[in-house]
């Protein structure tokens, strides 16, 4: 994927002709909060295929609810 900007706009190229799916926003809009859906066992899923994506989150630090 090529990207380009000229400081008004910016826009990007993509090759791939399959199915794509993107996200936009702005640094100033708020995005939703995540919450917790429940907790899982550890699961062994090496024969899983691979994913599309996954999402990988550590508990807040102290530091970082200090910040807050």
């Amino acid at each position: 994927m090529r990207a380009t900007a000229d400081g008004k706009t910016s826009g990007w190229t993509n090759d791939y002709n399959g199915l794509r799916t993107y996200c936009a926003w702005t640094s100033t809009s708020s995005l939703p909060q995540p919450r917790l859906v429940r907790h899982l066992d550890n699961q062994d899923i090496h024969a899983a295929e691979t994913p599309d994506m996954i999402i990988i989150s550590l508990p807040p630090s102290s530091s970082a609810r200090a910040t807050a």
